[in-house]
């Protein structure tokens, strides 16, 4: 997930109301069978499996799981429905509901030390479907290599060839449209895509002209085009597919597309507005690690309690995850003391090894008649036009838009091999000053190694024909504006409850730029596209003035502190449950499933010990389908 300003204003984009989902509606219409109309009908019930979370991940594996007829399924979700609502559903309303308490879980960062002090905003989807329901529907893959990764850190099964069947099993790919393809070097390997899964991906159907210049930007940097990118490589420059319905151009996502078309199973229950507070452990465990029984949670003010006869599913996020496991006892004991909790299982990888992708946003002005997405933010006769283009069908216009033209770099990209090596030794040294745990000083070290990989990527470009920097924009011209990403972040932080109350937010510390290289990578990314990429001269040619962050920053000193002031959180938080071996820090096995317990497993980003390039949101779709594949083999 990016966090992209609205594309359209609140005022406007009010009329789409009226639209969509009388548009959606010939895909699912949703009915109200599977909502429980109150928690009365869970309390006190016994189900199968219990899944803690109805986000991307959590109704995956919930829809999964009750394919079984002969098993039960309850989701407790937390957030509201929110199905069939144009803020959620229309493409170019991503970023419209960050920062709304019906929508986002509005969680902060403490003030980040190495970044002067700065309070980092981490929307999260407090909504059925999660952040599937909010980010900006990138769907793609990370590199070969950084998978195999994940298994050399002791999880057999979790590599590159072991995954491609669970990468390809959510995945409904369609085909663009051949002339528009041609247009804007849309292209694809059939072999690497999924096409009979509940998620629809497609290219979007509208690119602003402005974006036409990303190949030949590429190519005179001597980067190259990466045609088929869900293929393993993907260092260099690409079009990305999205999550989006391909007839209404729509958001596809887990609640819309798993569970919406499964509501009138009889196994299947997911109740909203139900806040997981514990894991409740039985009495008689015996040897072999502690029972699940079930859980308790909130809803309305009033606690309740719904038990388990298989498993319980942690699905409820890097930061949410680590939270229930320390309010149920489940963690580090200095952590549980601190707010009076008695340990149940000393667990101390628990909410540690936080790792995140960071951005920062520039914008450039273009020339008249250069095609750009502001319109839409400024001229509402071009609005009205665009909107009944997507109320059609098929949907057409510039409200299908999504982010599609990315460039991945490497080192060599943005240092000479002096610099380079230089930047390598002195994250060495840094590391091993740092205290760390075993199985941090691993997964760095192979971080390292990858950094130095020909085919790895440190950074990506994500250029937009559209105005998204904080500045004020004239609405009388049209921008190009470049996000520069960190990709392989050495900073590592921490998640941890601030109280024994489920409602207390917890102490989220990222611990941003703890580590030189990412600040030094992210600064050097953002002097690159002033004085090499805008200087290329495909978008030389376009473009007429540096809007944002404009001529007050220019030194080294002032892109330093300016990075520190305005980069933003790309919303991929991982690490927290990492799946190690516990000696190493790990809170998970291979199997998902956290040590010393019998049947508690966590599906979701957060086991995932480190980070990946790209966008995780496929990621975790596939995460989803291979733990509910464990989990149904280990309940036959």
């Amino acid at each position: 997930m990016v966090g992209l300003t609205p594309f359209i204003s609140l005022t406007v984009a009010s009329s789409l109301a009226s639209l969509v989902p009388t548009a959606y509606a010939s895909s699912a219409p949703f009915e109200r069978r599977s909502l429980t109309a109150s928690p009365s009908d869970v309390n006190g019930k016994t189900f199968s499996y219990i899944v803690v979370g109805g986000g991307t991940a959590g109704l995956t594996v919930a829809t999964r799981l009750s394919e079984d007829a002969t098993k039960t399924v309850v989701v407790l979700e937390a957030g509201d429905p929110h199905l069939n609502e144009p803020q959620i559903l229309v493409p170019a309303e991503v970023g419209s509901v960050y920062g709304n308490p019906a929508y986002d879980w509005l969680y902060n960062s403490v003030p980040q030390t190495h970044a002067g002090g700065v309070v980092v905003n981490m929307t999260r989807g407090k909504v059925l479907g999660g952040t599937s329901a909010l980010n900006a529907m990138i769907w793609d893959r990370s590199a070969e290599f950084e998978y195999n990764n994940i298994a050399q850190l002791g999880n057999s099964g979790w590599n590159w060839s072991s995954l491609q069947p669970y990468f390809k099993k959510p995945e409904n790919f369609t085909h663009p449209d051949p002339a528009f393809a041609q247009k804007f070097n849309l292209t694809f390997n059939d072999a690497t895509r999924g096409h009979s899964g509940p998620i629809q991906t497609t290219f979007p159907n509208a690119i602003p002209g402005s974006e036409l210049t990303l190949e030949p930007a590429g190519l005179s940097l001597g980067l190259k085009i990466i045609a088929d990118p869900m293929g393993g490589q993907t260092k260099g420059v690409w079009r990305s597919t999205s999550s989006i319905d391909p007839v209404h151009r729509t958001r596809s996502y887990s609640a819309n597309s798993y569970f919406v078309p499964n509501q009138g199973r009889s196994n299947l229950v997911v109740l909203t507005g139900a806040q997981v507070s514990k894991i409740n452990w039985a009495t008689n465990s015996t040897s072999g690690g502690l029972t699940a029984s079930g859980v308790s949670f909130l809803s309305n003010g009033t606690t309740f309690t719904v038990s388990a006869s298989r498993e319980v599913i942690l699905s409820a996020s890097t930061i949410g995850n680590p939270q229930i496991l320390e309010l149920s006892g489940v963690g580090s004991k200095s952590v549980l003391s601190k707010v009076g909790i008695n340990s149940t299982i000393d667990l101390p990888g628990v909410g540690e090894n936080m790792q995140e992708h960071i951005f920062t946003t520039q914008s450039y002005a273009v020339k008249t008649g250069v095609e750009t997405l502001d319109p839409l933010l400024f001229n509402q006769s071009f609005f009205l036009q665009q909107e009944g283009l997507f109320a059609a069908t098929p949907a057409t216009g510039d409200l299908g838009y999504t982010a599609t033209g990315v460039t991945f770099l490497g080192l060599s990209s943005l240092f000479n091999n002096t610099a380079s090596n230089s930047l390598l030794s002195s994250l060495d040294s840094q590391l091993k000053g740092t205290t760390r745990t075993k199985g941090q000083v691993q997964q760095q070290s192979i971080q390292v190694q990858s950094v130095r990989r020909q085919d790895s990527s440190v950074v990506e470009v994500l250029a937009e024909g559209v105005h998204t920097t904080p500045d004020q924009a004239d609405p009388n011209t049209g921008y190009i504006s470049f996000l520069t990403l960190l990709q392989q972040p050495f900073s590592r932080g921490s998640t941890h409850i601030s109280s024994a109350n489920v409602l207390d937010h917890p102490t989220i510390d990222p611990n941003y730029f703890s580590i030189d290289f990412d600040l030094t990578v992210l600064t050097t990314v953002a002097k690159f596209v002033r004085t090499t990429l805008t200087k290329t001269p495909a978008y030389a040619n376009v473009i007429t003035a540096e809007q944002f962050p404009g001529p007050s920053v220019n030194t080294d000193d002032e892109w330093t502190a300016w990075v520190k002031a305005n980069f933003k959180t790309q919303g991929h938080t991982t690490g927290t449950c990492s799946m190690m071996p516990q000696a190493n820090g790990g809170v998970v096995d291979p199997n998902l499933k956290v040590y010393g317990t019998k049947n508690l497993r966590i599906v979701d980003l957060s086991v995932m010990p480190q980070q990946f390039s790209g966008h995780p949101q496929a990621l975790v779709y596939a995460i989803a389908e291979k733990g509910a594949d464990v989990i149904k083999a280990a309940n036959k």
